[in-house]
């Protein structure tokens, strides 16, 4: 059946021409078409061609090209996904098995308080065990006559960066005549400076910070290390402990050092410096007798942790019970044993971990109920779920030993991305393969039907980020954390690739004088600091040392020995605190001033 045409500015009926795809005709003389039946057939069943459905139902676009209409109506339709979408739901492999767990609860436990009983008693026992272990662990080193060890963490060292130890060092003294019986935990060797620090004039950054070691000529002798050493990196070094498990040792204190040797030890390499350093440090010998030092209990600990967890999930369906209960119990031993925060004071590793938990606390209940609790609920393949689900999160949970070992990335800045060694390679790997993850759930969404669901909250994601990386003076940096709080809500559906990605997510003696023409009083600077060989040895203020030279000064030569160089940096000071300190000026052996590239000060013999 032909549809009929009318035109409302003439009621005489017309011949109106074929439309095209172009629809010039009918552009050129505006007229107004209506068609009585836009169906995809006529009354009598038969279909209306395409080229008259889609003219008909998109003319009020016409200043829109056909074709772009159509591709807009293709890809709105394909957005929507198929009709009727599909319900995503894991049929489990085997039934009979993977359901036996929770046949075993209904036969012997069939009330609901008996299990609740039954979890918080499971709670209980798990927290006794893993506490007096962590207790006992922590405890129950001893060295004969230097005491109990102190915990320290990786990075910790004998002297603070700047001028953090104050003039002359005077805030870290003792130099010399001193012992710390100390106790590292494991897998030291990893920790990187993730900011360029100065070492004399050489820039280091993306390695550990051990500098010094045995004399290049005699690798049998007693290594020396400068003081800001980290010192479980050159305790790995010198071979007091070991990297995998860690282990107990003694540094002493032995005063000012010159000429620190360069060497490879033991996985790490050393960095040399040619002048002096007020504090330094060496390791006693220690009999194994003598030394009564437990080895990391991270594994063992890890191992009451996962399998508390294991059988958790194979005999429990509840998602809130899942959820949280794996949430909180890898907080704490994230927290306190894998990768704990940088201080060995347990109240305020306490007080750190607590502040922590209460705001990814809230962050959590939000992702259980957008994205978990779709995925979990009324799932009762126990066996996959704790396989896929659980098994990816501990991967997860313990990143700083599965990804952080071999992803040379630590932050995704641009700096970052393309100063570190192996980064862009590593990225690469990393987008194609997170885009190969996105187009996989993309497809499970769509044939879901909630796929306009998505790309509105995605949309405003990207918005969110976009406000963020445009605030001035901030600069936005996306740790894992945050991708995982942008790609949850993408495996908010039951699949088994679902499982993996959701719980990968739950689960980085001449003299020398200097002139800077005037402090800036404008910008809050009554001072200066000046560094020599990486130590604060100047400080003045305009009403003190500078009150008569405020524009310049002048120094002898420091306290290294004769023929070494020395290296000075500048900053302004403002009362105790300084600014950033400037680029590295060497004075060298010669007597010759090398300025820094980039001198604002000036200086002259």
């Amino acid at each position: 059946m032909t549809p009929e045409y009318r035109d409302d500015e003439n009621e005489s009926t017309r011949n109106i021409s074929s439309l095209t795809d172009q629809d010039t005709d009918l552009e050129s003389r505006d007229h107004t078409l209506h068609i009585r039946n836009a169906s995809d057939t006529t009354d009598n069943g038969l279909p209306i061609p395409i080229w008259m459905r889609e003219s008909a139902q998109s003319f009020k676009y016409k200043w829109v090209p056909l074709p772009l209409r159509k591709a807009g109506r293709a890809t709105a339709e394909w957005i929507k996904g198929p009709k009727p979408s599909r319900e995503l739901r894991i049929k489990p492999l085997y039934p009979q098995i993977q359901e036996a767990p929770l046949r075993l609860m209904d036969r012997y436990l069939p009330k609901q308080r008996h299990r609740i009983c039954l979890l918080i008693a499971s709670y209980a026992v798990w927290l006794l065990i893993w506490s007096l272990m962590l207790k006992h662990n922590s405890a129950s080193a001893y060295i004969e006559g230097y005491g109990k060890p102190s915990n320290i963490w990786c990075g910790a060292s004998f002297w603070d960066n700047g001028n953090g130890c104050g003039l002359n060092g005077n805030r870290c003294r003792p130099f010399s005549s001193a012992h710390l019986a100390f106790r590292c935990p494991s897998n030291c060797r990893a920790v990187q400076l993730l900011e360029p620090y100065l070492v004399g004039n050489q820039s280091v950054v993306y390695q550990g910070l051990v500098i010094g070691g045995p004399n290049s000529n005699d690798p049998d002798s007693m290594p020396v290390y400068r003081g800001d050493s980290f010192i479980c990196q050159a305790a790995i070094h010198a071979g007091v402990i070991a990297n995998g498990n860690g282990g107990c040792g003694v540094a002493t204190l032995t005063g000012t050092h010159h000429n620190f040797q360069p060497s490879n030890a033991n996985g790490i390499q050393s960095i040399g410096f040619p002048a002096s350093f007020p504090r330094t440090y060496t390791f006693q010998t220690l009999s194994s007798a003598q030394s009564s030092c437990p080895t990391d209990s991270r594994w063992p600990l890890f191992a009451i942790t996962a399998t508390f967890l294991i059988l958790l999930w194979l005999v429990t369906t509840s998602p809130a019970t899942l959820f949280f209960s794996t949430f909180f119990i890898l907080s704490l031993h994230v927290g306190f044993v894998s990768d704990p925060p940088n201080t060995s004071n347990f109240r305020e590793l306490l007080s750190i971990l607590a502040s922590r938990l209460l705001p990814a606390s809230f962050v959590a209940w939000i992702l259980y109920r957008y994205c978990a609790r779709p995925t979990l609920t009324n799932l009762t393949a126990q066996i996959e779920k704790t396989v896929l689900y659980l098994g990816f999160c501990l991967i997860g949970a313990l990143n700083n030993y599965t990804f952080a070992p071999l992803i040379p990335i630590q932050r995704l800045t641009p700096h970052d991305i393309k100063a570190q060694p192996g980064a862009p390679l590593a990225l690469a790997v990393i987008v194609t393969s997170i885009l190969a993850i996105v187009i996989t759930q993309i497809h499970y969404i769509r044939i879901s039907g909630q796929m306009p669901r998505y790309l509105k909250l995605y949309i405003t994601f990207l918005a969110g980020l976009l406000i963020l990386l445009l605030l001035p003076g901030m600069r936005l940096r996306i740790h894992h954390y945050i991708l995982a709080l942008l790609f949850m809500p993408g495996t908010a559906m039951q699949t088994r690739p679902a499982l993996i990605y959701q719980g990968l997510l739950l689960g980085l003696g001449e003299n020398i004088s200097f002139s800077w023409g005037g402090l800036p009083r404008d910008k809050g600077v009554d001072g200066v600091s000046i560094l020599v060989d990486d130590v604060e040895r100047w400080r003045g203020y305009v009403d003190a040392e500078l009150n008569e030279k405020e524009e310049g000064i002048t120094l002898q030569r420091g306290r290294g020995s004769e023929g070494e160089p020395e290296f000075y940096r500048f900053a302004w000071m403002n009362g105790n605190s300084a600014g950033r300190y400037g680029g590295v000026g060497i004075w060298d052996q010669n007597g010759i001033w090398i300025p820094p590239r980039s001198w604002e000060l000036g200086a002259k013999r």
